[in-house]
Order: structure tokens, then sequence, then C-alpha cells
């Protein structure tokens, strides 16, 4: 549910506890990371304890075919342009809070990817880095009493470096 009382037509997973709705174009995909018993103070709701952004920026403009697969509880994209399919399969894990994101490309260009995390409201929270993994600490709302977590992003099967900001595979 949204902070308005209305719900997303966003594709969705989750596990009971961990929930997920992405939605935007692959240059700036958003996955809104939730957690079921995180409210906020200030919007008397449950809001997004952070946000993982997905941006793939060779492929600006691409056609696009995202589609929730329930028997397998996944949404799978399909991102071309050019003669480069990305196709990108998202799951959640049903006994871990883990969001699992699976990156393939065919095509004649190589891409580069980046995956930033924010805090609940889009802000940049306190980051840090080490051994490939990127640790952000994130707040629910703006409020000194809402809920804080911390949420990592790594790369698996690739090379990552990370910025201030952010973990890049080239």
């Amino acid at each position: 549910m949204l902070s308005n009382g209305e719900t997303t037509y966003a594709p969705l997973m989750g596990n009971d506890d961990f929930g997920a709705a992405v939605g935007g174009a692959i240059d700036s995909q958003t996955f809104y990371v939730g957690k079921n018993d995180f409210s906020s103070t200030t919007a008397h709701g449950i809001e997004p304890v952070g946000r993982i952004v997905l941006a793939v920026p060779g492929l600006v403009g691409a056609s696009y075919r995202v589609v929730q697969d329930l028997a397998h509880a996944q949404v799978q994209g399909t991102y071309s342009l050019g003669g480069s399919t990305l196709t990108a399969t998202t799951w959640m894990s049903a006994t871990e809070n883990a969001l699992v994101t699976s990156l393939s490309l065919t095509g004649p260009a190589s891409q580069s990817a980046t995956i930033t995390v924010e805090d609940g409201s889009g802000a940049a929270p306190t980051i840090s880095g080490s051994g490939g993994v990127l640790d952000a600490d994130v707040t629910v709302g703006t409020a000194a009493a809402d809920p804080r977590v911390r949420m990592a992003s790594w790369v698996v099967g690739g090379t990552s470096s990370i910025s201030a900001t952010s973990s890049r595979c080239p």
C-alpha cells in the first residue's frame, strides 16, 4: 500500500516479511524495498525501507517488456536497443530477506551497470564498502524515531568497483 492509501500497479515480489515493487526504465530501474513490520511515524503507514537502483545507461530508450511471473515468483524484464538485448530476472528469496537480480546480455556491445542504494525517500544514505560489498544505512522515513536498517548489495559472477555512492560493474 502506498502512503496515500492506494495500491501500486508495479510488479511485486516478496516472502511475507520482505517485499519489493519494481518500476522505471532500465537506465534507472528502481526496486522499492519494504519490510512488513517497518512503518513511518510521519506517514503513519508502511513505506519503503530503501531503494535499489539498477542503471544500465547504454540502454537509454530501449524497448522493453516486463512480466510478473507468478508461477515462478519472479519478475522478468527484456530490454532491447541497437541489436543488444539485456534480460533481467529478479526474485525474492523465500527463506532470507534477499532480493536477487540475474542479468544476461546478448549482442555486439558490452554494457556497464551501476547499483545505487537509497533510503526510503530516495535520498543518499550513509554508505561504506569493502570486499566488493556496498553497505548502506537506510531509514524508513524522515523522523528520528523511524526504523533504520542496513542494506547491502554486491556483484556475483563479475567484477565490480565501489564508489562513494554506488557499485559499478564494467
